[in-house]
């Protein structure tokens, strides 16, 4: 951050408090930042965390022809089993 060196303690903590982490996404109805992964480097067995904390777990990521995007197949909880294709470069909220 430009003039960073000048900046006081407690201008520090809340810049600190406000930034956006790397690798990270905010999703709804849970607190904080959930850590994310690309979309490209997803793999079979990561576990994806979406809104309000439900989880699903990745079976299958495929290239499309281009390379641009990803079509990850992935089970809910309850069994049902989803398609859904993302950009390559987009973070998607991964369970630690």
């Amino acid at each position: 951050m430009k003039g960073e060196s000048t900046m006081t303690d407690l201008q520090k903590r809340i810049y600190d408090l406000y930034r956006i982490p790397d690798n990270a996404v905010k999703l709804q109805g849970l607190p904080g930042w959930q850590p994310a992964k690309k979309a490209a480097d997803l793999r079979p067995g990561d576990i994806l965390l979406w809104n309000f904390g439900s989880t699903s777990t990745v079976t299958k990521v495929t290239p499309t022809a281009t390379g641009k995007s990803v079509t990850v197949d992935f089970t809910t909880e309850d069994g049902k089993l989803y398609r859904r294709t993302f950009r390559a470069q987009r973070l998607v909220a991964i369970k630690k």
